[in-house]
C-alpha cells in the first residue's frame, strides 16, 4: 500500500547491517556515537525526580499552553538569554519534534514548501514527510567557519516555503547565524511572507567565542521580526537545556508577529493532543532551575573531549575538524577513503570495530565522520586511536 507521508525504503542500509554483524561477532564494537546523557551519567540524577507532590500528580486541570508555573519557569530561563517575554508567549509540547510538528501544520498547508538546511540532523527530512509537506534545502558552506548561503535561501523562498526552519547551534555542524545573516533573514523572510522557526536546544554548548550568537528569542531579534512583519517561532526543551530526554518537555516561544488567528490555530492543536504529562509540567521549573548545575559537567565533558580531539588531529596531519565548538557532535573531514570503501566508517567498522557515524547520515560527503563530543573520555581516546591508526593506513596506501 502506497502513503505519500512514507516515501523511504524501511529495508536496513548496508552501514546497519554492517554495524549488526559486527555487534553479534564477539565483543560490541566500540561506540563514539552515543548522545544520551543518562546512558553516559551526565543529566540528572534520582535525586533530581525525588519527592513529587503526589496530590498535584493526581489532579487533572489541564490548559492547552501547558500548566503555568512551568510556562513561567521556561520565560524566566529564556529572559536569560535576552528574551522579554511573559508565560502566556509559551506554548509547551512534549518534544521540539512535536513542536515542529504542530507548527509545520499551522503554517504550512499539505503539498506546500519548508525550508531546512542542508547539511543538518536526519530528523527534519522524516517529519516534513509525516506532515504532508515538501521539504526544499538551503545551503550552509564552510569558509573558516560554517556559514548561510543567501542565495540557496532566496531559492527555496522562491518556491514559495511557508517557513523557514534555523537550527542555532547546528547538529552536527555548531553552525550558528551570525547578527548580519540574522537580520536579512528576518528582512527575507518578512518580504516572502514566510515564518521562521528556530530551533536553540543546544543554544547553551555554544562556545564563548562565538561572539554574535545571539537567541532568537532575545528581544533584539523579536523587535527585528516585529518590523519585517515575521512570525518568529524559537523552540527548545528539556532535552538538551538540562539534558534529561526522558522528561519529554519541549516549548514554543511565540515572537514576532504572530497573529491571533495563528496563535487559535496553535492552541486549537495543543488542545486536541495535549501532549505533555502532569509529571514533566511538575518536574520542568524545579530542573530549569538548577539548569547551570546540570550543564557545568557536560559543558566539562564537551571542553576536555574538544581538546583531545583537537590534539589527535594535530598529530595526524590528514584528518580537521570542521564543526564549530557548539553542540554535542563533532565532525571530522578525512582524505578520500582507500579505492573500493564507499565511506570511512563502514572501514572503521569492519577493520577497527569502531562505531562512528558516516557523513552522509547528515547530507556530507563520503569525508566526513561524525562523533558524539559526550563520549566518555578515556573510550574517546582509544577510539581515536584507532581511528587515527586506520585512517594513516588508508592514507599511505591511497
Amino acid at each position: 500500500m502506497s502513503n505519500r507521508r512514507f516515501p523511504w525504503d524501511l529495508t536496513p542500509t548496508d552501514f546497519a547491517r554492517e554495524q549488526e554483524t559486527a555487534t553479534l561477532a564477539g565483543e560490541p564494537p566500540l561506540d563514539l556515537t552515543v548522545s544520551n546523557p543518562p546512558a553516559l551519567g551526565l543529566g540528572p540524577g534520582p535525586e533530581h525526580f525525588a519527592d513529587l507532590d503526589p496530590a498535584t500528580l493526581a489532579r487533572y486541570a489541564p490548559d492547552p499552553l501547558g500548566a503555568l508555573p512551568c510556562r513561567e519557569a521556561v520565560a524566566t530561563y529564556l529572559a536569560g538569554h535576552g528574551a522579554d517575554l511573559g508565560p502566556e508567549a509559551i506554548l509547551l509540547t512534549a518534544s521540539t519534534s512535536e513542536a515542529y510538528g504542530w507548527l509545520f501544520k499551522v503554517l504550512a498547508p499539505p503539498g506546500s514548501a519548508v525550508a531546512i538546511p542542508r547539511p543538518s540532523y536526519p530528523l527534519f527530512d522524516f517529519l516534513t514527510h509525516l506532515e504532508g509537506v515538501l521539504p526544499v534545502s538551503y545551503n550552509l558552506f564552510h569558509h573558516e567557519r560554517w556559514q548561510l548561503d543567501r542565495g540557496s535561501l532566496e531559492e527555496a523562498l522562491a518556491q514559495g516555503a511557508k517557513a523557514v526552519v534555523v537550527v542555532q547551534p547546528s547538529n552536527p555542524l555548531g553552525a550558528c547565524l551570525s547578527a548580519g545573516d540574522r537580520d536579512w533573514l528576518l528582512e527575507r523572510c518578512g518580504a516572502a511572507g514566510a515564518a521562521v522557526i528556530a530551533d536553540e536546544v543546544f543554544l547553551d554548548y555554544a562556545d564563548a567565542s562565538t561572539e554574535e550568537l545571539q537567541s532568537l528569542a532575545h528581544a533584539e531579534a523579536d523587535a527585528r521580526a516585529r518590523a519585517s512583519g515575521v512570525a518568529l517561532f524559537v523552540l527548545s526543551g528539556l532535552s538538551k537545556v538540562v539534558a534529561a530526554p526522558q522528561v519529554k518537555l519541549g516549548w514554543i516561544a511565540l515572537l514576532g508577529t504572530v497573529t491571533a488567528e495563528l496563535r487559535a490555530r496553535l492552541e486549537l492543536v495543543a488542545d486536541t493532543y495535549l501532549s505533555v504529562s502532569a509529571a514533566a509540567q511538575l518536574l520542568g521549573p524545579r530542573l530549569l532551575a538548577r539548569g547551570e548545575a546540570l550543564r557545568a559537567p557536560i559543558r566539562e565533558r564537551l571542553q576536555a573531549n574538544l581538546e583531545q580531539i583537537d590534539r589527535a588531529v594535530a598529530s595526524g596531519a590528514v584528518l580537521k575538524r570542521v564543526s564549530e565548538p557548539a553542540g554535542w557532535s563533532v565532525v571530522l573531514r578525512l582524505p578520500h577513503p582507500p579505492e573500493g570503501e564507499r565511506d570511512w566508517a563502514g572501514l572503521l567498522l569492519r577493520e577497527e570495530r569502531l562505531l562512528t557515524h558516516p557523513g552522509h547520515f547528515y547530507e556530507l560527503d563520503e569525508r566526513h565522520l561524525v562523533l558524539s563530543g559526550l563520549t566518555e573520555p578515556a573510550q574517546l581516546e582509544e577510539g581515536l586511536g584507532r581511528l587515527l591508526r586506520r585512517v594513516e593506513v588508508g592514507f599511505e596506501e591511497g
